[in-house]
């Protein structure tokens, strides 16, 4: 009997993975005005969207204007069968914007995003600094691809209609199919300055990105659920046989 028991739990075990996890946040964010005139910052201007998924089971996602007077909040969250993805942005002007972007999954995929746009009404020979405190951390099998990105961006259109200047600080990390397990969080500030010699308009993102992906490379080799009982049924008439066997020897 405890043969047949043994059995049937080494046939189930693999039912119950462990949750592979992504994170990925921004928050604390500083907008310094080192030297000139400052900026003046567009309402138009101001988009944010979340995207949040798991598998193909559900999706959910969300775009937006800054409503007024300036305070903002969206968010989007879905769970599905063996995982779930959570995104949130907030912005609002007792308190500095906070973006975060969670995934979790044990035998599924759940991919979580964030974004917001803005831009700015910059004055020529202004020096200024925009930065954000970031976060990511994750932890991986050795079979799955976990990734975790955290970016600001900023840019200017020049007097030809390209752009002039490009900034994308970001901290990120991914894993990937290997031999061992994977456990990481990094932090980082991110920041840039920016300066230019005439009037322009200062584009501004941010994003945050976590994704989980479970056996991404072999996926027809995951028995369902059902599949493991039936093999340890088998198991279970297979010893049962023996052992009539044995006895009647």
């Amino acid at each position: 009997m405890k043969t047949i028991l043994l059995l049937i739990y080494l046939a189930l075990y693999p039912c119950f993975g462990i949750a592979a996890t992504a994170h990925a946040s921004l928050s604390n964010f500083r907008f310094e005005i080192l030297s000139g005139e400052a900026p003046t910052f567009d309402p138009d201007s101001f988009y944010s969207q979340v995207i949040s998924g798991v598998h193909t089971q559900s999706r959910e996602e969300h775009q937006e204007k800054l409503p007024s007077p300036y305070t903002y909040d969206i968010s989007a969250v879905t769970i599905g069968g063996h995982g779930q993805a959570v995104t949130h942005i907030s912005y609002g002007p007792d308190s500095t914007p906070t973006f975060s972007s969670n995934a979790t999954a044990t035998r599924s995929t759940a991919e979580s995003y964030g974004e917001t746009f803005f831009s700015l009404n910059y004055r020529a020979n202004a020096v200024i600094k925009i930065s954000a405190d970031a976060y990511v951390s994750g932890t991986a099998s050795n079979k799955d691809i976990v990734t975790t990105i955290a970016a600001i961006r900023g840019a200017n259109i020049g007097p030809n209609g390209g752009i002039a200047n490009h900034f994308e600080p970001n901290i990120g990390y991914a894993s990937y199919p290997t031999a061992f397990d994977e456990d990481w969080s990094f932090s980082r500030t991110l920041s840039f300055t920016f300066s230019y010699p005439t009037d322009t308009i200062l584009y501004f993102s941010s994003r945050t990105y976590a994704s989980v992906e479970i056996n991404p490379y072999i996926p027809s080799q995951v028995p369902e659920p059902q599949s493991y009982v039936l093999a340890s049924l088998g198991l279970m008439l297979i010893a049962g046989k023996k052992s009539r066997a044995l006895k009647a020897s």
